[in-house]
């Protein structure tokens, strides 16, 4: 079967050190989920790769990167607080038709 929607673009997010990184269990709407783990102070980095199909090209409002920092409190399970937001802008709006890698840096995260 031929997909008419498929997505000309693959996203992928590498975080600096995930290997060696501590993940912790976290429940979601989709079931549970296992995500790395970053204490106070600890700089958020990496790379986002996009890589786009051969032959093809796509316009975009811009591209960027954003960091949200919700916590669960032990005794209130089920909501979530956002306690920090940021964004990086990668790369203004246009046309995108090669694959590009690129560096993201949340280093001032309190």
């Amino acid at each position: 079967a031929m997909n008419l929607f498929s997505s000309p673009i693959q996203v992928t997010v590498h975080f600096e050190g995930q290997k060696s990184r501590k993940m912790v269990p976290v429940q979601t709407e989709k079931g549970e989920k296992m995500l790395l783990l970053y204490k106070a102070r600890e700089p958020v980095t990496g790379k986002i790769e996009l890589a786009i199909k051969p032959g093809k090209s796509v316009g975009h409002q811009g591209i960027t990167a954003d960091l949200v920092g919700q916590i669960e409190l032990f005794y209130d399970r089920g909501n979530h607080y956002e306690f920090t937001s940021l964004s990086q802008e990668l790369e203004s709006a246009g046309e995108f038709s090669a694959s590009k890698i690129y560096p993201f840096d949340f280093s001032t995260v309190e």
